[in-house]
């Protein structure tokens, strides 16, 4: 799971410079 774990970070930061930081979080969290 660490690497699940690594990856969703970065997902979440590129995310958040285009805006959809919130849908990814959501699922980020679920």
């Amino acid at each position: 799971g660490g690497d699940v774990g690594s990856s969703g970070y970065k997902a979440v930061l590129l995310d958040m410079e285009t805006g959809e930081v919130k849908a990814t979080a959501s699922v980020v969290y679920e």
